[in-house]
């Protein structure tokens, strides 16, 4: 038993820190606080809430550490199974197939939900290019896309009809997303052969599960981003699969110049998730790749961060605002100034004055789990501005970093939760929808739909899809099984090989979810998911080649 507890040692800690952290996710949610204080269950027996809930996150801690030792004993048996379905797989028209098998089973819930869901900032971004007034709040790229293909139908001489021309675009999105999975499965096949069984079962898990088509009725950049980053990960694998031999061919460059750029110009916090992924890669694998990763990251940041900004200038698109950075650090600040507003200084007051919306009020525009509140969807001081707020929150901090952690923990709970994961299903929220553009009545699902789109919504709730994959199972639990079992099966010449595959995935985690504005649950803070989710099964297939390649040596 000794000999069992240390040779699971890591997973151990990690499950008791998950188990823990999943117990007090509730109260965090609701109460803005910890009601879990381990340092003071010795001076007061009477703490019984707080008690109860350390041992209730004592048992999330035993069920995790149950379920990864039962995931990583089915990613071994996974690699002794039978093959079946050979010739679907080794067909040269395999992707074509997969897609128009994963359309067929998608097609029933995309009709359904006509014409789609629209996110809110979605009906601003058509209204900016109605008017052709752009603003990089929202990836001007995104906006072009969204805009030009919508609005252009509605337009056109056969549709004329707002509604038919948001379901076109998401016949052509969920085309393009059902490409990506089967190009997913395809790779598996061929570069980390796979058993066909275990691809068999991803196609049915992208075909059958219903949180993959309701994401695909979404319209927005979220939904926009996440097929092409999906696509954007089978290229990085296969990078650190071949030691990088697939990047030093033209081709391979330039497949990965142009998905790398595409997901950037997609999504803002794409330029540093990939940033980050390809410095982490050029790290451990300095010597082989130095020049090609140089390059690929000096194309990228010269890219952004010097021709993407002049071109915004050119064109007379206004900037993003700053505010967009800070939404952690602004929950952290509020959190501060409501527990000790006595201890503020007067050169504190000013700053935080000039970068934070309504600081008379903001004890009562705090919200713990949503940060636009605060930070607002405007920049309100200058530049330097937030390079001065940035001296008074370290500052802050340094003097009382317990409001920090309780703001902190506040908005990221909900990555550490059982909350049900339930996609976009209605447009209610569309306060940035623009009447001289288009009637307000566009957001409503009419006759046959209405049932249908009502249909969908009770049968994903009785089939309790959402409670078993749920916020924190995609957000925490499914990237942190595929991490330690990839730490476990690493091969002893190669430790660092198996891992660097999933840095992307963490840093998606990191940067997208844990600094975003909103915490789970709230609004429409389900679509930060959908990256996460739609990379869930490629990692798990990578694990699976890991500890094939480990049960060969």
């Amino acid at each position: 038993m000794i000999k069992f507890l240390k040779s699971h040692i890591g997973e151990i800690i990690i499950c008791l820190i998950l188990g823990q952290a999943f117990a007090a996710s509730n109260s965090y949610l609701s109460k803005a606080q910890a009601t879990i204080d381990l340092g003071r269950y010795v001076s007061d027996l009477k703490l019984t809430y707080s008690i109860k809930l350390f041992l209730i996150g004592l048992l999330y801690s035993l069920v995790f550490f149950l379920l990864a030792i039962i995931f990583r004993k089915l990613l071994v048996k996974s690699t002794k199974l039978n093959s079946k379905f050979e010739n679907l797989y080794k067909s040269k028209y395999t992707v074509l197939i997969l897609t128009i098998i994963i359309l067929i089973f998608w097609t029933p819930i995309l009709i359904g939900m006509f014409p789609g869901t629209l996110i809110n900032d979605t009906w601003g971004e058509l209204s900016q290019y109605y008017y052709s007034t752009f603003n990089d709040h929202h990836p001007v790229f995104d906006t072009v896309v969204l805009g030009g293909i919508i609005i252009g139908i509605a337009k056109s001489t056969f549709i004329q009809h707002w509604q038919r021309a948001f379901f076109v675009f998401v016949i052509l999105q969920a085309i393009a997303t059902a490409f990506s999975f089967a190009y997913t499965i395809y790779y598996s096949k061929k570069k980390l052969d796979i058993n066909n069984k275990v691809l068999t079962i991803t196609l049915l898990f992208y075909s059958l599960i219903p949180i993959f088509p309701l994401a695909v009725q979404t319209v927005g950049k979220d939904a926009m981003f996440s097929w092409i980053y999906v696509l954007f990960i089978v290229n990085f694998i296969e990078i650190v699969r071949t030691r990088g031999d697939s990047i030093k061919t033209p081709k391979g460059f330039l497949t990965t110049f142009i998905l790398s750029m595409f997901c950037c110009l997609t999504k803002k916090v794409g330029v540093y998730i990939l940033l980050a992924s390809f410095v982490i890669l050029l790290i451990c694998e300095f010597k082989k790749l130095f020049k090609f990763l140089i390059l690929l990251i000096s194309s990228l940041v010269i890219l952004m961060f010097v021709l993407w900004p002049i071109g915004l200038k050119m064109f007379k698109i206004a900037k993003g605002g700053e505010q967009e950075k800070y939404s952690l650090l602004f929950q952290q600040t509020t959190k501060y100034v409501i527990d000790h507003p006595d201890d503020i200084k007067e050169s504190e007051n000013k700053v935080l004055d000039k970068v934070l919306y309504s600081y008379e009020d903001i004890s009562e525009r705090y919200n713990p789990i949503d940060a636009d509140n605060i930070k607002c969807f405007g920049q309100k001081g200058e530049d330097k501005d937030y390079i001065e707020y940035l001296g008074v929150w370290i500052a802050q901090g340094f003097r009382h970093p317990v409001s920090y952690i309780k703001a902190t923990c506040s908005m990221l709970a909900g990555n550490f939760s059982t909350i049900k994961y339930k996609p976009l299903t209605d447009m209610s929220w569309h306060v940035q929808l623009n009447p001289l553009v288009m009637d307000e009545n566009v957001t409503e699902r009419y006759g046959i739909f209405e049932k249908t789109s009502n249909f969908i919504s009770k049968a994903y709730d009785i089939s309790h899809i959402g409670n078993i994959l749920n916020y924190g199972f995609w957000a925490t639990l499914a990237p942190a099984f595929i991490w330690i079992t990839l730490f476990r099966f690493r091969k002893n010449k190669d430790k660092i090989k198996c891992l660097i595959p999933v840095v992307p995935m963490l840093l998606s985690i990191f940067l997208g979810l844990w600094l975003g504005p909103v915490s789970a649950s709230y609004m429409e803070a389900m679509r930060y998911l959908y990256p996460i989710i739609y990379t869930v099964p490629l990692t798990l297939l990578w694990c699976m080649y890991t500890v094939k390649l480990n049960s060969e040596n």
